[in-house]
């Protein structure tokens, strides 16, 4: 699936969705996000669904066999410095 479908598919099924953006373009405040860890002018290489609660708490869901670290950065980004990791402070 391309980012257009993506976003098609889950606007119709989850109240909460924001959209699908590359890492480099992600809104100022959002919801629930499909993000591209490539930046946005690359092909889609791997996509990660993040979730920031009304604290500003973050979640996330991917493979485990992508860079990790390239991810938390975005996320960590994303939740303006508050990502807890299997209960810890990251």
């Amino acid at each position: 699936m391309n980012s257009d479908e993506i976003d098609r598919f889950l606007r119709d099924r989850l109240r909460d969705f924001d959209g699908v953006f590359s890492d480099d373009i992600l809104p100022e405040d959002f919801r629930l996000v499909v993000c591209n860890t490539n930046p946005y002018d690359k092909v889609g290489r791997h996509w990660i669904v993040i979730h920031v609660d009304e604290d500003g708490r973050g979640d996330f869901s991917t493979r485990l066999d992508v860079g990790l670290m390239s991810i938390l950065n975005t996320i960590h980004t994303a939740c303006r410095g508050t990502l807890t990791l299997n209960s810890s402070r990251v």
